[in-house]
């Protein structure tokens, strides 16, 4: 089963601020103003998309994918900066079990 969306120009605006073109591929990223962009709105679209809690230690983690270090670095601390909420990156090896 699938759906289709008419194509929107605020999607094309968004697509822009969190996609380069790198010579080959489009490359995810974490826009230079997102301290002007991040909302408590914004952190929870993020935590419901991408976010689990973690009960034992009480904490939210947020899984940045395809993102750099740099970029991850650059998300929370503009959490950290707008919203008040204190972060931390971290990166996680993916260990391959098969």
């Amino acid at each position: 089963m699938r759906f289709k969306t008419p194509l929107l120009p605020v999607f094309v605006y968004y697509y822009e601020l969190f996609y380069v073109f790198d010579g080959k591929n489009n490359v995810k990223i974490i826009p230079q103003n997102i301290e002007n962009l991040i909302t408590p709105v914004v952190l929870a679209h993020l935590i419901a998309g991408d976010g689990n809690l973690k009960k034992g230690d009480n904490i939210i983690r947020i899984y940045t994918n395809s993102f750099t270090k740099s970029d991850v670095e650059k998300l929370a601390q503009a959490i950290t900066n707008k919203l008040g909420i204190e972060t931390k990156a971290v990166m996680i090896e993916m260990i391959n079990t098969c």
